[in-house]
């Protein structure tokens, strides 16, 4: 069923369910108080981090699914069968995935180097509550004054916590990856940078 676009003026549900379920959440729909935008650094943070998770988990299923299909393309029931290798695959942590997807050819060396990249940034955004803890721990270790931390998280010799960065790298970067796996699952024609050029579409199970 297809969802109905709006008008010109009207905001779509979804979106203004969404933009509710936060303004709710992080305490900006109470307008009587005085300390509603008290929780304002941690919704920016929480911005951040969405857009990493986003990235980090959609193209993660994409990679798999092409390690699983590697596994089992001839499938070897005699050796394991498909209900050990979806299991063993499934069970696979994400830089176990991505070094395997390598091993079997399923991502070039610069799409491993940047999904690489990729997944240690997730994890700091998915360890850390507030995005700066793991700075301070580290100037701490260093006999530095934490003082006031500012949030940062490095991307190619930049803080990846601004919205420039954001905008002009880190999403043109991987949208493009997401775009070259998906269209390569999909068996749409794709130019192979950061995918093996002997991948082909995953089969629809």
């Amino acid at each position: 069923m297809l969802t109905r676009m709006p008008g010109a003026d009207e905001l779509p549900e979804p979106v203004q369910e969404g933009r509710d379920l936060l303004d709710y959440f992080y305490g900006f729909s109470q307008e009587d108080d005085l300390d509603r935008y008290l929780q304002q650094e941690n919704f920016r943070q929480d911005v951040y981090r969405l857009i990493v998770m986003n990235f980090h988990l959609s193209i993660e299923e994409l990679v798999r699914s092409f390690v699983f299909e590697r596994l089992t393309s001839p499938p070897d029931p005699g050796t394991f069968t498909y209900e050990k290798n979806v299991e063993f695959v499934y069970n696979l942590n994400s830089r176990q995935l991505l070094d395997l997807a390598a091993r079997l050819h399923v991502l070039t060396k610069l799409g491993y180097d940047e999904l690489v990249k990729l997944n240690a940034i997730r994890n700091k955004c998915s360890h850390h509550w507030m995005l700066h803890s793991f700075t301070v721990k580290e100037k701490i270790k260093a006999n530095v004054e934490p003082g006031d931390i500012a949030p940062q998280i490095d991307f190619n010799g930049q803080n990846l916590l601004t919205p420039e960065v954001v905008k002009d790298q880190f999403i043109p970067l991987y949208a493009s990856i997401y775009l070259e796996l998906w269209a390569v699952h999909y068996g749409v024609d794709h130019e192979h940078v950061y995918t093996d050029g002997t991948l082909s579409l995953v089969r629809q199970l």
